[in-house]
């Protein structure tokens, strides 16, 4: 009766895994690496967790979320688990922690140049929606419509006029129109 109370208080693997919305495999997968491990199975064989693995494993998706693997995280958990003192596992710790935090304000800085370069093309490209119909794509490259300076086009959009499959398309229009004109002289 002891055992049966005891499995009670436990959770079942599903059961688990809809706590914390991961898939049964993910939790599986948590097992296998050490980072979450069952307090027994059931009768029925079914891996049974303590309610602390719900806190485990969202500890586990925080880590992910910051942008630890799921290796890193089975690394960092026994690493911090085989230091002799508090002090040298929490040194560790912010170690690691200052290390990623570096690496994610690299990553900001970087995403917040590239939001820069796609705020200005998609300010420039605004402007063309009001655009005549009947200039071609390859007029873009040195529009001067709309208030554009051909000299100050923004590289996100600029840069098509350089990729093969324009310069193809362009290619292939000149010649169109060329063979156009050739035919109504």
């Amino acid at each position: 009766m002891n055992t049966q109370k005891k499995q009670k208080t436990l959770l079942k693997i599903g059961e688990l895994a809809v706590l914390v919305d991961r898939s049964v495999r993910a939790i599986r997968l948590y097992s296998e690496l050490g980072l979450v491990l069952p307090q027994g199975r059931s009768e029925g064989g079914f891996r049974l967790y303590s309610r602390d693995a719900v806190d485990k494993i969202r500890w586990i998706q925080r880590m992910q979320v910051i942008g630890f693997s799921l290796p890193e995280i089975q690394a960092f958990a026994q690493a911090f688990g085989s230091f002799k003192t508090g002090r040298e596992a929490a040194t560790h710790v912010h170690e690691i922690f200052e290390s990623k935090r570096r690496e994610i304000e690299a990553n900001i800085a970087q995403l917040n140049a590239v939001k820069d370069e796609l705020d200005e093309a998609v300010c420039y490209l605004e402007s063309c929606h009001s655009c005549a119909t009947m200039y071609m794509p390859t007029e873009c490259q040195s529009c001067d419509h709309q208030g554009h300076d051909p000299e100050n086009t923004p590289l996100l959009f600029s840069g098509l006029y350089t990729t093969p499959i324009v310069n193809k398309a362009f290619m292939n229009m000149s010649k169109s129109l060329q063979n156009k004109e050739r035919t109504q002289s």
